[in-house]
């Protein structure tokens, strides 16, 4: 049986009802960007979605052989960091959020896999004990711009890699950029990669597979991370 990976959901909520020529409301939508669901299944994996809300998160880590936490259009809210709003703050999904890291930590404490994808490895890093720089300056002399103003299946950006981030990528690789949050303080997770202004672009655990990537990889056909994700359920 293929691996199975619990996939966490993003929420669009329903949008404002107006009278159209076909008369039905429209809805709210728990959902996952197919680039996520195919880059999982092209691995080998079986993808399994679950929305936001109250779980059992052992429970449903004790069921599965890996997780992973995409990006989405969401922020993490600075409460999960202890730290107050500055700047810019997009909307926030606080139930999400609240089962990420329930999910993380009974990951962690399971042995099971763990791959975090922009905002996932943001809240990897949260869960983990660090902090976000909530708020991204924009681009200046020496400073990326890290919300690309191109089609992001095109590479914006160059990182420099190590540790486990170079025995995936190589060295160097160049990326997209679609965030305007990032980490801060990776708390026990460790930085293995970096762009040339500085910004985390990926961190990893010391032990066991947990790793979060800044970029979305899945969106260039790049499913290396995600072949390492399911690799790490057969050790």
């Amino acid at each position: 049986m293929s691996p199975l990976v619990l996939v966490t959901s993003d929420h669009t909520p329903p949008p404002d009802w107006k009278p159209r020529s076909r008369v039905r409301r429209g809805h709210a939508w728990y959902g996952v960007s197919v680039e996520y669901l195919e880059a999982i299944s092209s691995c080998g994996g079986t993808p399994l979605i679950i929305p936001p809300g109250e779980h059992n998160a052992k429970a449903l880590m004790e069921t599965v052989d890996a997780l992973l936490l995409p990006g989405g259009d969401f922020d993490v809210h600075p409460k999960f960091y202890e730290k107050k709003i500055t700047g810019r703050i997009d909307r926030t999904l606080e139930n999400k959020t609240t089962l990420d890291i329930q999910l993380i930590h009974a990951a962690r404490e399971l042995g099971k896999p763990i791959l975090g994808i922009c905002g996932g490895m943001q809240v990897l890093a949260v869960a983990m004990g660090g902090s976000l720089i909530g708020d991204l300056p924009g681009p200046a002399a020496g400073r990326y711009g890290h919300e690309q103003p191109t089609d992001p299946t095109t590479a914006w950006h160059d990182v420099t890699t190590q540790g486990i981030a170079t025995t995936i990528f190589g060295h160097h690789i160049r990326t997209n950029s679609t965030h305007h949050q990032a980490v801060d303080d990776p708390g026990t997770m460790q930085v293995v990669a970096r762009a040339s202004d500085g910004v985390v672009e990926a961190i990893a655990a010391p032990t066991g597979f947990a790793l979060g990537v800044q970029w979305h990889p899945e969106m260039m056909g790049d499913y290396r991370p995600y072949q390492a994700l399911i690799d790490a359920t057969a050790t």
